[in-house]
């Protein structure tokens, strides 16, 4: 499953179940992992820029 995917799910304001409904191939650790980079990229930058 593309990331593009989900971002453009939860993007359009679907939530997370709806998505795994649309992907049943994808569980809900997959996409709670693929989050997780991101948000971890973010919160670096944020405290590196202080």
């Amino acid at each position: 499953m593309p990331f593009r995917n989900l971002i453009d799910y939860l993007g359009r304001n679907h939530c997370i179940d709806e998505f795994l409904d649309s992907f049943p191939t994808v569980s809900r650790e997959q996409v709670l992992a693929a989050l997780e980079a991101p948000h971890e990229a973010v919160c670096s930058l944020v405290v590196s820029s202080r």
